[in-house]
Parts: structure tokens; sequence; C-alpha cells
């Protein structure tokens, strides 16, 4: 389950600490305030645009980083998709 996901779930008393615990380059992404629908797009639909908004972000290694390190996140991070991430942590390994 994506981080979105999770506070869909969540209960009005359950989303500031939520907030709280985001880490603090998210608050400089380009994709702040993008909806989620450019970064989760349905299984096989298309992540173009969440990547185009990617190229231009101050925190997109950071992002990334943030993506590689839990491998239950889907959706684009730092530019890249989920799978591209998986296949990343492979060939890391």
């Amino acid at each position: 389950m994506d981080p979105l996901e999770v506070e869909a779930l969540m209960t009005p008393g359950d989303v500031f600490p939520a907030i709280v615990r985001r880490p603090a380059w998210q608050r400089r992404a380009a994709c702040r305030g993008q909806g989620p629908a450019l970064f989760f797009p349905s299984l096989g639909g298309n992540n173009a645009a969440a990547q185009v908004i990617c190229r231009t972000c101050p925190v997109r290694a950071e992002c990334l980083d943030f993506g590689l390190a839990d491998d239950s996140l889907s959706g684009v991070w730092g530019g890249v998709s989920s799978r591209s991430r998986e296949a990343m942590r492979r060939a890391s390994a």
C-alpha cells in the first residue's frame, strides 16, 4: 500500500502525525500540490507527465533514495517507476 492509500484510510486525528513524519525534503518537491494520479497511475498507465515534473525537481535524488529504500512503495519516486526501481535494486544487489 502506498502512502497516499494509507492516508486515505486515516481518521482526521491520524493525519497530522503522518504529515509531521514526512521527510523535510518533500516540502521543496516540484510535485508538491500536484494530484496523486500523475505519480500513481493505474496498472499499465502512463507516467510520462510525472517524469517531466521530476526532471526539474530540486530534490529528485532524495526522492529516488526514499523510493529505493522502501520496496513497498508504488508509483513514481524521483522520476523512476516501481518496476524500474525494482530493477535498480536487483542490479545493485
